[in-house]
C-alpha cells in the first residue's frame, strides 16, 4: 500500500516496524469485522482505502511518520480509533447543518453544475462510511470554487471546507442585484446555466474593479472608461505590486460590502491573490479581455 510502502522506504527502524505491525493487526480485525467474520481478506482496493481511512482517523501523516509513531506504540489502538469515530462523527453533523443552510440559501442563479453538486453532496452524507472509509468522499463534486480547497484534505474535512468555501462564495453572490449579475453573467458565458463555469468569480471580480476606480460597485457594469482606467492602474505595475494593491484593495473592499466575518474576508483576500497574475498577464497582452467585463 502506498502510505506503508512510503514509511518503509523512508525509514526501516525498529520502532516503525513494530507501529506497523500494530497497525497491521488492527486492520486485521476491521477487515474481518466489515467482511461480517466471513474472513479478514479484503481486496487490494478495499485494504488500500481501509488503511488510508486508519491513516486518516488516527492523524498519521506518512510523510512525518516518527512523530505519530511515539503516541501509537504507547495508546491503545482501539481506544484511539473509538474517540476517532466520536470526533468525526461531530464534523459530519456539522458539515450537514451546514450542507442543509447552503440548500435553503443557495443562489437562485441557476447553474446545472452549481445545483447538481450541491444535490450530490446529500449522497456523501447517506454513504459516508466512517468505520471503514473514512478518508473517502463518496459523492461527485463537479463545481469548481474560485479558491480550491486542498488537496491534503481527505474524507469529512473535505466536504466541511468545500462546503464552508461555497457557503462564502453564496453569501458574496447574494449581496448584489440579481438582475445585475444576470446580464454579467450571460457577458461572461452565453450558456453560464449549462456549463461548468463558477458564479462568483466573474461578478466579484467587476465588484473588485467597480471599487477601485470608484464606480457603482453594485451596478456590477464596468464601463470602456473604467476598464481603460483599470489598465492605466494595474499597466505599470510588476507582478508583486499588483498583489500588494489587490490586497489592499480587498481589505478596503469587504469593509464597505460591510463583511464582517473573519472566514469571509480571508476567502476574498485568497481570491484576490489569485486573480493578480490573470490581471498581470492581460496588462501584458494590451488589455482586460475576460478579466473585467462590460455588458
Amino acid at each position: 500500500m502506498a502510505e506503508i510502502n512510503e514509511i518503509i522506504n523512508s525509514s526501516g527502524n525498529e520502532e516503525t516496524a513494530l507501529v506497523l505491525s500494530k497497525l497491521w493487526d488492527f486492520m486485521n480485525e476491521l477487515s474481518f469485522n466489515y467482511t461480517k467474520g466471513e474472513s479478514s481478506s479484503v481486496s487490494s482496493d478495499e485494504a488500500e482505502r481501509m488503511m488510508s481511512s486508519l491513516f486518516y482517523l488516527l492523524n498519521i501523516d506518512s510523510d512525518d511518520f516518527s512523530n505519530s509513531s511515539l503516541k501509537i506504540l504507547k495508546s491503545d489502538i482501539k481506544e484511539m480509533y473509538a474517540q476517532a469515530l466520536i470526533k468525526t462523527d461531530k464534523k459530519v453533523k456539522s458539515a450537514r447543518q451546514k450542507w442543509m443552510r447552503l440548500c435553503v440559501d443557495i443562489t437562485k442563479l441557476h447553474n446545472i453544475s452549481l445545483y447538481e453538486t450541491v444535490k450530490n453532496i446529500g449522497g456523501f452524507f447517506k454513504n459516508y462510511n466512517m468505520q471503514y472509509f473514512a478518508a473517502d468522499i463518496p459523492c461527485d463534486i463537479d463545481y469548481q470554487l474560485a479558491v480550491p480547497v486542498s488537496e491534503k484534505l481527505k474524507g469529512v474535512d473535505y466536504i466541511d471546507k468545500y462546503i464552508t468555501y461555497l457557503l462564502i462564495e453564496n453569501r458574496y453572490i447574494n449581496l448584489f442585484p440579481e438582475n445585475a449579475e444576470i446580464e454579467l453573467l450571460k457577458k461572461y458565458c452565453a450558456d453560464y446555466r449549462g456549463l461548468v463555469i463558477n458564479l462568483f468569480e466573474p461578478i466579484i471580480t467587476n465588484a473588485l474593479g467597480l471599487f477601485l476606480v470608484k464606480g457603482d460597485v453594485l451596478s456590477l457594469n464596468i464601463n470602456t472608461k473604467q476598464c481603460d482606467r483599470l489598465i492605466s492602474i494595474f499597466g505599470d505595475k510588476q507582478s508583486l505590486e499588483i498583489k500588494n494593491l489587490l490586497k489592499e484593495t480587498s481589505k478596503l473592499f469587504v469593509n464597505y460590502l460591510g463583511i464582517t466575518s473573519v472566514s469571509d474576508k480571508a476567502y476574498i483576500f485568497s481570491y484576490a491573490q489569485k486573480l493578480a497574475p490573470r490581471i498581470e498577464t492581460a496588462v501584458n497582452h494590451g488589455g482586460m479581455d475576460g478579466i473585467f467585463i462590460e455588458f
